[in-house]
């Protein structure tokens, strides 16, 4: 018998088996495992990160959604192109614009809105030298409509390097951002 589980970071994990025979008999047995980083075998060395400014405001105030990739894990790996669909609550936040934040490494950012509390959008780089290490994939405005919070929800559609021919959206962790009503400032 084999089997084998995936876990989100290294640390250290305790691991239980239980056997059953063909006779209804058990047996369990515990084993500590510590799980270390690097790459290889499934590790995800690269990060997407949304990140909320400022993370709490108030109605009518505004609010904007970064979009980073940190490929810096391995300096000479560079992002072509990103695909992905980033959800939001929108009874607390109304979608205003989209931007290709500066420095513009990515510069042909295309945006679809039309279903509420979502936003599928891609952005590619056509430059001779694409982009390494921090790459500035997006920047989402909104203005608060509503109480409560709104977490976002990412799903990577494709992530690529600039000739198209590594696929790279299978080694990025994705780490989400909660934004919430209330006393707060605001980007005017």
């Amino acid at each position: 018998a084999g089997g084998a589980s995936a876990v989100a970071d290294a640390a250290t994990y305790t691991a239980t088996l239980t056997v059953t025979n063909n006779q209804g008999a058990t047996a369990t047995d515990q084993a500590t495992v510590t799980v270390t980083g690097g790459g290889g075998g499934g590790a995800q060395p690269f990060t997407y990160r949304n990140v909320f400014t400022p993370q709490t405001a108030s109605s009518g105030q505004t609010v904007t959604l970064d979009i980073t990739l940190d490929a810096s894990a391995q300096p000479s790996q560079n992002v072509g192109a990103v695909q992905a669909i980033t959800t939001f609550n929108p009874s607390v936040l109304q979608y205003v614009s989209s931007t290709a934040p500066a420095p513009t490494q990515m510069n042909n950012l295309t945006v679809s809105t039309g279903t509420p509390g979502q936003i599928s959008w891609l952005n590619f780089t056509t430059s001779a030298t694409p982009p390494t290490g921090l790459v500035s994939a997006a920047r989402f405005t909104f203005t608060v409509i509503g109480n409560g919070s709104s977490i976002t929800g990412t799903s990577i559609a494709a992530i690529a390097d600039a000739a198209g021919s590594v696929t790279l959206d299978t080694l990025f962790r994705v780490v989400e951002d909660t934004f919430a009503t209330g006393a707060g400032g605001g980007n005017q």
